[in-house]
């Protein structure tokens, strides 16, 4: 018999390998299989029914995990109750009742045997279809703690890793295993929704800002650490450069510039305000159900609400044409829940915000209702309007107004993760919109490392040749070459960041100065006009096109100072025709300026009024020539050949310096200084012709131009007694011109020598 005992037990334990063990009073080692009540799948159980059976794994180190697939027995009459053990001494995981539907229960860490217990009672009324679940073993989870070891740069003495944008980031992890770590994988989450695998990883933060960095290790049971690193990572932020603009103005080539360089500290705050969830439709219904969901992201990961004020409001922008429909709840990511406002309120009929209550699918005019923890008034009390025009009806205004729930029903509920608002419409009919909902959370819930300000430890401008003054932190600079001078301000800050801001200065040529001849004129200082010096047609403009030199765009005005003409002073400017204001040489300055760029240069020339030099006449000048009073005796009489007037030269000019002197045949030419006479000269009109002079001044070119006559005399001619009456002036005729006087020859006067040719004709 006891061997009979033994075999059925050894069959209640180990033949059910694969198959449905219904509910009985047992225990079974198995890691495969079905369970469920007494009528198998698809059958009733039956009443008054009241076993135990326990279910343990085939490895020691394993656990028992029931699946139930469903379940539905009659509620509070009939009781499943199931315990972490291998018997009912163990801790009870509670008791199942009613339609619970699809749950899972498995073997707890602690549960050293891996077992479950589970008991089953019904009483003398009604069944129903129980439960089916499915049986497996899983080995459970050691315990597994993730490190970080090290990071290059490294964590400062606060715990904060703080670099600069674009540091490569090498980071070294390990794991701290309570079995062993052999095959586990390492990913590394960077908190910039990058991720890295492998105990030894590098990464780049190209943005300022914050980021959580988190290692998880995963053996090769599929279980993970159950640790957090949150180490903080904060990259510097680009401080604002608040001194002379990226691009100052243009200057002309010469010119100084004065760049101030100024900076401020850029802070960088963590904006956790949770999204703003779209737009959802809520058709009619009668118990249905409609969610909106918004994702939180931007906390520790192991933050969770501990105080219901940390919740600072729940805002939904909705319309809805029957208050008194409606269920709102409140759904955290852990599922905990709290509902805003009750079908159980009421609320009748009175409309959310503008409603459409017409029957149509068309959104009316949405109106924002908050619930806040320091509110009184639930929203089914609050005052009304009118609002909504399909039919206008009672609204209730918005505002605050209290939860239904407090919102300590949201106590340890994680502030990471989907966060959704529920509305079930509990009756047909009407229908409404959520527009919008929102979730603010207290700011102070932030960790404080999650934002921060730089401090500017050092800055200045960077040197340069053209910097050719600094006061404080302002440069003044001369650039030498036209084009565009870049000049560098950099900024260090207390992450060890350096920064840098360049400000340009374009730098324009300047007008090309050609110098154009100075103005020369001449004056007659004896002319008893009392203006000697001045000239009242000094044509400037005239200069104008020498001083372009085929330049465009630019304009030239003339000034009779440097200073007016350095400031471009348009009252100073100098018109056409002009009058010198001082005598005989007067400096005149002319600006050429650019008139795009503004840019301009200044030359100068000089109007020079300079003295007619003064002709010393020389009078007549009286040349003999042998000629006869008979014509044909002396075809050149009157005409003499070797005629050179430069020994005149020394009395015309008359002690003055820098002159010349020619002579012409004509008053025109000797003005216009055309066809001076050449020496030696023959005159071209017998006994008696006007010769012109030109006396110049070499420089200047300024003249003066006057004459004197060419008298041609003949020498005196032996006269004779042709006819011998005694009287030869019967015998020729006298020259108009006369003798020449004082002549001698051989020692005779003209008339000893009458004589004595008087003599030899006798």
């Amino acid at each position: 018999m006891k061997n009979i005992i033994y075999i059925t037990i050894f069959l209640l334990s180990l033949s059910a390998f694969a198959q449905n063990i219904p509910m009985q009073n047992g225990s079974f080692t198995t890691c495969i299989g079905t369970f469920s009540d007494s009528g198998g799948n698809g059958g009733n159980y039956s009443s008054n029914e009241n076993f135990t059976i326990t279910f343990c794994p085939m490895v020691s180190t394993d656990k028992i995990r029931l699946d139930f697939q469903n379940f539905n027995i009659q509620n509070n009459a009939d009781i499943m109750e199931i315990f972490d053990g291998p018997d009912t001494t163990a801790n009870s995981f509670g008791t199942f009742s009613g339609n619970q539907g699809a749950f899972v229960s498995m073997a707890s860490p602690n549960n050293p045997s891996g077992c479950l217990t589970i008991t089953f009672t019904s009483d003398a009324s009604t069944t129903l279809n129980g439960w089916f679940a499915n049986i497996s073993c899983f080995t459970p989870c050691q315990n597994i703690l993730s490190n970080i070891d090290s990071t290059s740069p490294a964590v400062g003495a606060n715990g904060l890793l703080r670099i600069c944008q674009g540091t490569d980031v090498n980071f070294a992890g390990s794991g701290t295993f309570s079995v062993g770590g052999v095959g586990a994988l390492y990913e590394w989450d960077f908190g910039d929704s990058t991720s890295a695998t492998g105990p030894n990883v590098n990464h780049i933060y190209n943005t300022p800002g914050v980021y959580i960095v988190n290692l998880t290790i995963t053996d090769t049971n599929n279980c993970t650490n159950t640790n957090l690193n949150n180490l903080v990572v904060q990259v510097s932020t680009t401080p604002t450069f608040i001194g002379t603009g990226a691009d100052a103005d243009p200057i002309c080539l010469g010119e100084t510039s004065n760049l101030t360089g100024a900076a401020q500290a850029v802070p960088f705050i963590t904006d956790c305000t949770p999204p703003i969830s779209g737009q959802t439709f809520l058709p009619d219904g009668s118990g249905v159900s409609y969610s909106t969901c918004i994702t939180v992201d931007c906390f520790a990961s192991d933050q969770v609400i501990t105080n219901a004020n940390q919740i600072v409001s729940v805002c939904l922008n909705i319309e809805h044409s029957y208050l008194g429909d409606l269920d709102i709840i409140i759904h955290s990511p852990n599922g905990q829940t709290a509902s805003l406002k009750a079908y159980s309120q009421g609320g009748n009929g009175t409309y959310l915000g503008g409603a459409n209550d017409d029957g149509s699918l068309t959104p009316g005019v949405g109106a924002s209702y908050c619930f806040t923890p320091s509110a009184t008034t639930y929203l089914v009390n609050g005052p009304t309007v009118v609002a909504g025009i399909n039919p206008p009806h009672a609204s209730i205004v918005p505002g605050n107004y209290r939860p239904f729930q407090s919102f300590n029903n949201l106590i340890g509920s994680p502030l990471n993760g989907s966060w959704c608002i529920e509305v079930i419409d509990n009756l047909a009919i009407d229908n409404g919109y959520i527009f919008q909902w929102s979730l603010d959370f207290d700011p102070l819930l932030l960790p404080a490392d999650y934002s921060f300000t730089p401090v500017i430890v050092s800055q200045g401008w960077v040197a340069n040749p053209d910097i050719t003054a600094t006061t404080g932190n302002v440069i003044t600079v001369q650039p030498t070459t036209i084009g565009s001078h870049c000049y560098t301000y950099s900024v260090t800050d207390d992450f060890n960041c350096v920064y840098t801001h360049d400000v340009c200065i374009d730098v324009d040529p300047l007008p090309v100065v050609n110098i154009p001849a100075d103005i020369s004129i001449c004056d007659n200082l004896d002319d008893g006009d009392n203006q000697n010096g001045f000239i009242q047609t000094f044509n400037l403009n005239s200069q104008t096109t020498t001083i372009l030199g085929g330049q465009t765009g630019m304009t030239v005005t003339y000034y009779d100072n440097f200073t007016d003409a350095d400031a471009g002073t348009v009252t100073a400017q100098l018109i056409s025709p002009y009058s010198n204001t001082v005598a005989n040489n007067q400096t005149i300055y002319f600006r050429i300026e650019n008139n795009n760029t503004n840019c301009y240069n200044i030359g100068s020339f000089e109007l020079i009024v300079t003295e007619i030099p003064q002709i010393n006449n020389p009078g007549d000048q009286v040349f003999c020539d042998e000629y006869s009073y008979s014509p044909d005796h002396d075809v050149n009489n009157g005409i003499v050949n070797n005629l050179n007037f430069n020994s005149l030269n020394t009395g015309i000019i008359n002690g003055q310096t820098g002159l010349a002197v020619t002579y012409y045949l004509s008053q025109t030419d000797a003005e216009s200084g055309s066809n001076p006479i050449v020496f030696p000269y023959q005159n071209t009109t017998p006994f008696f012709q006007t010769i012109f002079i030109r006396l110049e001044e070499t420089a200047s070119g300024c003249f003066s131009v006057d004459s004197f006559n060419l008298i041609i005399n003949g020498l005196p001619n032996i006269l004779r007694d042709s006819d011998h009456d005694g009287n030869v002036f019967n015998d020729f005729a006298v020259t108009e011109y006369g003798l020449c006087e004082d002549l001698v020859i051989d020692g005779f006067t003209q008339f000893d020598l009458l004589s004595k040719e008087l003599e030899i004709l006798n």
